[in-house]
């Protein structure tokens, strides 16, 4: 048993540490998603949560802007989930990303106060908040964003006639039901601290050393997938993206691409769902270079001196018929724009764009589209190689060995024919012979 004396001494100490526990417990759920257990009892596809309609989803929701109040905008920042779209809150998929910390972008259409509740009084909000925040890019309905801090310059309004883009970072809540003007409709419910004013989409300042980028979050999150390459007047922010890109990769050697290439985002990687948290990523590609078509550029890439892209297609082997669309501004030597290349192995190192939507002979089909300097043409492996060969003979000696056996069965066939024609004959004769009549010697 511990003496009276060291029981007094270190009794100071206890309040501080359970206050340094409590804190570590705040902070860990501020730099987090919000806990499964809180959010069990929420129901989608219902207006926001009342005390007395709903009180376990009131209590979550309390819990959420709490919890979002006590997060900076780095936190925030450093901890969204990066691709999740409007859409995906709203689809059917949408249960898994409740509770995750999302990120909205869009114009500000509608801003309004809320009520707010006792609970929350008692904790020291005393306003509450609820834009409305449209994106075009990525879904055409609204998506509601609650939160407890107005920044400056914005004031409540019904409408805002003027353009007001912002950017919006919060935990998903669920799909929220509310009036709009044609009658009860659904959207998504995000619930965050304040909305950032976006700024201004002037082209970044592209350095001269090193890959790295610094590519506007905004025009990352406006690219479209499942789509071709848009214009300035169909998507400004994937049009500066774009140009952004095949500026970067020429002022980056080929060598520091391939040395900062992630080998482990392969195509499988970069075309199914996720995708979107690799844009701008460096990835590698290699395989049959099969076609190598001249793209012209755009207005904005040939102010800066760039009059000539290319857009090149590689198999990689491992994926058969899957190609990966690469756009490159410098042709390596020897090799010039043909619709169909034999024989050439070529390896690419470059930025991660989109998933392409292009068309095929047979049909409309999508494939990564990734954005560099050049390629690099390169000798093929020996299975390669060999499996060149195969198809070399197979495209000239298999039709031959058709034709060959083609000829063969109607020799047979006509000889057989000739063989059944002399034994009918043969068979005739016979049959005379049996059916003359005899006549007896005179």
């Amino acid at each position: 048993m511990k003496p009276a004396a060291d029981t007094k001494r270190f009794a100071w100490a206890r309040p501080i540490r359970r206050a340094g526990v409590v804190l570590s417990v705040v902070m860990l759920f501020v730099a987090a998603d919000l806990p499964a257990d809180w959010l069990k009892d929420v129901r989608d596809d219902t207006p926001l949560p009342t005390k007395s309609g709903n009180p376990a989803e009131f209590a979550a929701y309390t819990r959420a802007i709490l919890q979002a109040r006590r997060a900076s905008a780095e936190d925030f920042a450093e901890h969204v989930q990066a691709g999740v779209t409007g859409r995906q809150m709203f689809e059917t998929e949408r249960g898994k990303y409740r509770g995750q910390i999302v990120r909205v972008t869009g114009q500000l259409k509608r801003l309004q106060t809320l009520r707010v509740p006792l609970e929350l009084e008692k904790e020291g909000i005393s306003q509450l908040f609820q834009a409305w925040i449209y994106d075009q890019f990525s879904f055409e309905k609204p998506v509601a964003a609650v939160f407890s801090e107005l920044p400056a310059g914005l004031t409540p309004a019904e409408h805002f006639t003027e353009a007001i883009f912002v950017t919006f970072d919060g935990f998903f809540f669920k799909r929220m039901q509310y009036d709009s003007i044609i009658g009860p409709d659904l959207t998504p419910l995000v619930i965050g601290r304040s909305p950032r004013l976006k700024e201004s989409a002037a082209p970044p300042t592209i350095a001269d050393s090193g890959p790295s980028v610094s590519c506007p979050p905004e025009w990352l999150e406006h690219i479209e997938d499942d789509a071709p390459v848009r214009s300035a007047k169909e998507n400004d922010d994937e049009y500066n993206a774009y140009n952004y890109f095949v500026l970067r990769a020429r002022q980056v050697s080929p060598e520091a691409l391939a040395k900062n290439a992630r080998p482990e985002l392969t195509f499988r990687r970069l075309f199914e769902d996720g995708r979107a948290k690799y844009r701008g990523e460096i990835i590698h590609v290699e395989g049959r270079l099969k076609r190598l078509n001249w793209i012209g550029s755009n207005a904005g890439l040939e102010a800066d001196g760039v009059q000539n892209l290319y857009e090149a297609w590689i198999f990689p082997p491992e994926y058969f018929s899957n190609p990966t669309c690469v756009i490159i501004s410098e042709l390596p030597p020897g090799v010039k724009p043909e619709e169909n290349i034999q024989n050439t192995w070529a390896s690419f190192d470059g930025y991660f764009f989109k998933r392409y939507k292009y068309k095929a002979v047979d049909a409309t089909r999508l494939a990564p589209l990734a954005i560099g300097r050049t390629l690099t043409v390169k000798a093929p492996p020996v299975s390669e190689a060999n499996s060149s060969l195969f198809e070399s003979y197979a495209r000239y000696f298999v039709p031959a060995g058709v034709l060959l056996a083609v000829c063969m069965v109607a020799l047979i066939v006509t000889i057989s024919r000739w063989f059944k024609s002399g034994d009918r004959v043969v068979r005739g004769r016979l049959e005379r012979a049996r059916t003359q009549e005899f006549v007896e010697p005179q």
